[in-house]
């Protein structure tokens, strides 16, 4: 049994703070399946009894309080909290869902009303971000749960927005609409500013701008690839590390792994050895060793060692030629078949690196 001290959270509607305190069972609350974070009206918690059965409780444990985080306007009828704790979403008889952070006292807004909108939350990257309207944005986001999904920002040419909707930063996203296929509106906020942070060097700024527009370019829109978020957000953390560029090869490497074309480097096509690859095929994009290549190695594409060892590339040359291998099947099996070149963002990338 845990005492807890019931506290206003500052997102009830027309709620006023209620006294004393109230005793909270969390091991009855846990074998009776109910989540020990989350108390929606009464819903099995005696101590609240008295409260109405439209109010949202986020029960802290730790400081020993209950936060009223807010209310519906109708009894409520039912409640589930997220996988990781950050969320809950309820619904309730006044016809709407509400979805509340657990880390504050704030509804991230109305999901429904009347069947009447659609929404969803979740972690973003900005692909890209170009003007629409007066002072409006479209922007291209590469979401964990949803894929590249686009969406508008009302006023986020402000100076104010902005700064959060620059390709390479990471965002925690609401995306809202009346439909599904709609384009619908954006609101977030600035987790990761990885833009403002590769400012001073033009190498970084033309390689984060090339894996932006490479990404956006090739990934289907509103189809999940959550590996593909994972790599993107592990190359936003190494910029600025040596290193660095490498990482931006086997970017693209995972990109065309999501996309059905990944190259089998681990060992030779022909003999199976895993031994000396040093080529690999334009056809198959399999190893191939160097002994197995023989006389048709001029057919070849150069497998630089970094790939099939792993490590960094011992020169420049070296990257160059990983990039001209990932380059190369990205054009040949994403690009091409649509008539689309490669991003010109990736050439700039290119050019950078001679320099």
């Amino acid at each position: 049994m845990v005492g807890l001290v019931p506290t206003n959270g500052g997102g009830s509607a027309n709620g006023n703070d209620c006294t004393g305190s109230i005793t909270f069972d969390v091991q009855a609350r846990v074998q009776g399946g109910l989540d020990p974070t989350l108390v929606v009206g009464a819903d099995a918690c005696p101590a609240l009894e008295t409260e109405p059965a439209c109010h949202v409780w986020r029960l802290d444990l730790a400081t020993r309080r209950a936060v009223r985080l807010g209310n519906h306007g109708a009894p409520i009828t039912s409640a589930s909290v997220s996988p990781d704790g950050r969320h809950a979403v309820t619904t309730s008889l006044d016809g709407t869902a509400r979805i509340w952070r657990l880390d504050g006292a704030a509804s991230v807004g109305l999901v429904l009303s009347g069947d009447r909108w659609v929404m969803y939350t979740d972690d973003g990257i900005v692909l890209t971000a170009r003007p629409h309207g007066e002072s409006g944005l479209v922007v291209s986001l590469l979401t964990r749960e949803h894929g590249r999904h686009a969406g508008f920002v009302p006023g986020g040419i402000s100076r104010r927005a902005r700064p959060v909707w620059q390709p390479g930063n990471l965002v925690e996203v609401a995306w809202r609409a009346r439909l599904s296929e709609q384009l619908g509106n954006y609101s977030g906020e600035l987790r990761e500013a990885h833009a403002a942070q590769v400012l001073d060097s033009a190498v970084e700024l033309s390689g984060l701008a090339a894996a932006c527009a490479v990404v956006d370019a090739a990934l289907p829109e509103r189809e999940p690839h959550p590996a593909m978020f994972d790599g993107f957000r592990a190359f936003l953390g190494v910029l600025g590390h040596p290193g660095w560029p490498v990482l931006y090869v086997r970017l693209e490497l995972g990109l065309l792994q999501e996309l059905g074309f990944g190259l089998d480097l681990e060992k030779c096509a022909a003999t199976g050895t895993t031994e000396d690859l040093a080529y690999v095929s334009p056809k198959t994009g399999r190893a191939v060793s160097r002994a197995a290549a023989g006389p048709y190695r001029e057919k070849l594409l150069v497998l630089p060692g970094f790939l099939s060892t792993g490590g960094l590339p011992s020169d420049d040359e070296e990257l160059r030629r990983g990039l001209d291998l990932t380059g190369y099947f990205l054009e040949r099996h994403v690009f091409w078949p649509h008539n689309k070149p490669l991003p010109p963002a990736r050439s700039r990338f290119m050019e950078s690196l001679q320099r």
